[in-house]
């Protein structure tokens, strides 16, 4: 199961995310563009309400060290 060595951003999400062992995992964005220190794993039911298809995030991830 991949796992990121880094947290990449999607600013156009608001947001940073990184795979942990295949898991999706997502944590929010500050205004100055760092990153917050809570994390959590991604809702697919949330993200898909906000019309965001958490796999072409894996799909991307899976090709990132």
């Amino acid at each position: 199961m991949k796992t990121n060595k880094q947290w990449y951003p999607y600013e156009t999400l608001g947001g940073y995310f990184k795979l942990e062992n295949g898991n999706l995992m997502g944590c929010p964005m500050n205004k100055d563009g760092t990153r917050e220190d809570k994390s959590s794993e991604v809702d697919w039911y949330e993200a898909w309400d906000y019309d965001v298809d958490p796999r072409a995030i894996i799909q991307e991830l899976e090709t990132k060290e």
